[in-house]
């Protein structure tokens, strides 16, 4: 395996993976009645907001429209954010975006793109920053198509708050998921990325995430597991964890504890990637 070929330089911050779960969260929306937007809020009252536009004009429709290809397009427009010099204004190409999904350019793939550009466009953000400092605000972006292959976007001042030099080295297996039958593995692979590169810097810690936060991350609740049991979301989290070793290199080792559902929750996903380690760790050295 190549990292630089394999591999992108990605900036999947803290904030910019709450705007993630916000994305994905946004399926489980309620339709203000007097503003007729559809609003998703966290319990820390992070609050994101999809507001009808001329194209998709009502908040009914918008929530029809949400797919996890808006995280999958979110994702890559940050790539190309950072690749172009962290301008808040940049273009981007349709045939390249395809290119990274595998996919080729068709009439239904072109609506698919642009309707997910409105998505996005539609979508506002109030996030928390660290430690409390206040919140962040703003609209994701706007885009203006130029041609029939290219667009331009425009982030809101939100992004000033992110700097081209932060960076999760990310699979590109992550843009050819399929996110209809490969949710659970988008996300994870996200999620492990960002934590991967943050825990290699703790000494004597093997990178590992609580089941705990990984069900919260999956979107599984504590009835579902009662209704379900253990065996039924051990499946899910092995066939999740399979497609990332198969098709990303990482290792990962599932160490649950279902006696109840309190040890359940204690228990322990570990993962590791040794190309990925020692890439980081090569990077760690040339900066001292």
């Amino acid at each position: 395996m190549n990292i630089k070929q394999d591999f992108l330089e990605i900036p999947v911050t803290g904030f910019i993976f709450r705007i993630v779960e916000g994305i994905d969260k946004l399926q489980q929306a309620k339709i203000d009645d007097l503003t007729q937007c559809a609003v998703y809020e966290f319990e820390n009252k992070d609050r994101f907001t999809l507001t009808p536009t001329k194209q998709i004009d009502t908040a009914e429709k918008l929530l029809k429209s949400l797919s996890m290809t808006q995280v999958q397009l979110f994702i890559y427009l940050l790539y190309r954010w950072r690749m172009q010099g962290g301008n808040a204004t940049f273009q981007i190409e349709l045939k390249d975006y395809y290119l990274y999904r595998g996919i080729k350019i068709r009439n239904d793939s072109r609506k698919r793109f642009e309707r997910d550009l409105e998505v996005l466009s539609a979508l506002s953000v109030q996030i928390m920053q660290k430690n409390n400092k206040g919140y962040i605000y703003g609209t994701l972006l706007n885009y203006q198509k130029i041609d029939a292959n290219y667009y331009e976007i425009h982030f809101d001042s939100w992004i000033d708050y992110l700097k081209t030099s932060q960076y999760t080295l990310l699979h590109k297996q992550f843009f050819q998921f399929n996110p209809r039958y490969h949710r659970d593995a988008l996300l994870l692979l996200l999620k492990i990325s960002q934590l991967y590169k943050l825990q290699l810097r703790k000494e004597n810690l093997q990178p590992n995430m609580k089941m705990y936060t990984l069900c919260k991350l999956l979107g599984i609740t504590t009835e579902q597991i009662k209704q379900q049991g253990f065996k039924c979301l051990l499946r899910r989290l092995q066939n999740s964890a399979r497609q990332l070793e198969q098709n990303c290199g990482f290792i990962i080792q599932l160490k649950l504890e279902t006696d109840n559902l309190t040890q359940f929750y204690d228990s322990q996903m570990y993962y590791d990637h040794p190309q990925l380690m020692e890439h980081y760790q090569q990077l760690e050295r040339r900066s001292h």
